[in-house]
């Protein structure tokens, strides 16, 4: 690959606007489940090096940001596959150390979820997606409540916002209080699936 190639990749991540470099993250952090990686910011870095190793290319005319998309979401899936491929049961790892057990403080450092806690994490996930499109939805007409909206489900503070957003701290500290306004009537409308 040529410095200038290289070079293009990064003025097109220096160049990506705050605002799709958030909705990446948001959307790779949907991608991490079963991959070996633990953050949305690993799975970027990854698709990153391949983009800078040349592993995968950028097709001109392709957005960068669809670009880093595509490469992450491959590289997940691929992940994904493998460790489904290398996955032993707890009995047949037993076999080599039976001292395995089935608490994080076993032998080993070993745990497994039961299919009862998947289950509950996936619905505490489904739930905590049906608010954010519910309160995505009644923020239409409010892109500054919206962008803290795609922050707090960042986990961003309310400094990186003001930051990347460059809105000033008493717009987000007000659009923060509508975000969670909306929480809480969402929660309280739907208090028995919690």
């Amino acid at each position: 690959m040529s410095p200038k190639e290289i070079q293009d990749i990064f003025d097109a991540y220096e160049n990506m606007l705050p605002r799709d470099k958030i909705q990446l993250r948001i959307i790779l952090g949907k991608f991490i489940g079963g991959t070996p990686f633990t953050c949305p910011l690993d799975l970027m870095h990854q698709a990153m090096y391949r983009l800078l190793s040349g592993e995968r290319k950028w097709a001109k005319g392709v957005p960068f940001v669809a670009c880093l998309y595509t490469v992450a979401r491959s590289i997940a899936h691929a992940a994904r596959t493998d460790s489904a491929s290398q996955n032993e049961s707890l009995e047949a790892l037993q076999q080599f150390d039976p001292d395995l057990t089935r608490t994080a403080g076993g032998a080993s450092g070993f745990y497994a979820e039961s299919a009862e806690e998947v289950a509950m994490r996936n619905e505490r996930f489904h739930l905590c997606q049906q608010a954010a499109d519910s309160i995505r939805e009644l923020m239409n007409d409010d892109p500054i409540g919206r962008l803290v909206l795609a922050g707090v489900l960042s986990d961003m503070t309310p400094e990186e916002m003001r930051e990347v957003y460059q809105i000033k701290e008493s717009a987000i500290k007000a659009a923060r209080q509508r975000v969670h306004q909306h929480l809480k009537a969402w929660r309280e409308e739907h208090i028995n699936a919690i």
